[in-house]
C-alpha cells in the first residue's frame, strides 16, 4: 500500500502542468492567435493553448519544466508580427 502512495505522489510530480496566463494587447483577430500558436506549439514542454479576443488574454499549459520567460520568448520569435507580451 505505501508503495501504491508514493508511486501516485511520484507520478504528480513527473506529470505536473503549469498555466502561463498573458495578456497580448496587439493580439487583435483569428490570424494572431494562429501566429502565437504556430510559435509556442512545438516548444518543448507545451500541452495546451487557449485565449479570448475580446480581453487579449491567452493561456498557456506547458510541462512544470517549461518556464514563463521560455514561453514569451517563443511568442516574442514571431516572424510575422512582433507581439507584446504582459502577464497577468
Amino acid at each position: 500500500m505505501k508503495k501504491i502512495a508514493l508511486l501516485a505522489i511520484m507520478s504528480s510530480f513527473l506529470f505536473a502542468e503549469q498555466t502561463h496566463q498573458l495578456n497580448i494587447p496587439n493580439m487583435g483577430c483569428e490570424h494572431c492567435v494562429k501566429q502565437i500558436e504556430n510559435a509556442v506549439i512545438n516548444m518543448p514542454g507545451y500541452k495546451s493553448m487557449s485565449f479570448d479576443l475580446q480581453t487579449k488574454d491567452v493561456n498557456i499549459t506547458t510541462d512544470k519544466n517549461t518556464s514563463l520567460s521560455q514561453v514569451i520568448k517563443a511568442i516574442k520569435s514571431s516572424k510575422e508580427k512582433k507581439f507584446k507580451v504582459g502577464v497577468k
